[in-house]
């Protein structure tokens, strides 16, 4: 299988690390040594209990060491910006710093619709938005990412730090 890298020097560069170090960042993924073997196994997540998963962002380094899958029917919010990007549709799997500048990304798109249909009011609210998640970024204070995990499917890697509380059967936020 041809990826578009010479070599797996190169293939390393791009993604920073090894292809080992690389897997063991996604929440499903696990990574061993066996006998001097590199073995890998990728976990089927089966669903559980409606759960509330919340993450306290301390230092802009946890926004690119944290990997959260979160369920295509998940719910990302970031409460003190009262923030929810709800149900995607498809399952998304990356660094919490890309699913933030995504977020803010997409709600820019949107803003751009909304010129060209003439509401500028409303553009001006959707961008306010994009910049105050975008200076999420930079981590100058605190804040918690909390995913509303209606299936039990949605995970952050490293879990530690997450609490989980589990919710009610129709909860759709707490």
């Amino acid at each position: 299988m041809d990826l578009g890298y010479e070599d797996q020097d190169e293939f390393e560069d791009a993604i920073q690390g090894t292809f080992e170090d690389f897997l063991a960042k996604f929440p499903h993924m696990e990574v061993k040594e066996v006998e001097g073997k590199k073995l890998f196994k990728m976990n089927l997540p089966s669903p559980g209990p409606p759960r509330k998963l919340t993450f306290t962002v301390k230092d802009s380094a946890q926004l690119l060491d944290v990997t959260l899958l979160k369920d295509e029917e998940a719910d990302l919010e970031i409460p003190h910006l009262e923030f929810v990007k709800g149900a995607s549709r498809k399952r998304e799997i990356d660094s919490l710093y890309f699913h933030l500048s995504t977020s803010a990304d997409e709600l820019e798109q949107h803003a751009g619709a909304l010129i060209e249909a003439g509401n500028v009011e409303q553009k001006e609210k959707v961008l306010k938005a994009v910049n105050s998640l975008r200076s999420l970024l930079d981590v100058e204070t605190s804040f918690d990412v909390v995913i509303i995990d209606r299936r039990g499917l949605s995970e952050f890697k490293p879990m530690d730090g997450v609490q989980v509380e589990e919710l009610g059967p129709s909860s759709s936020s707490a």
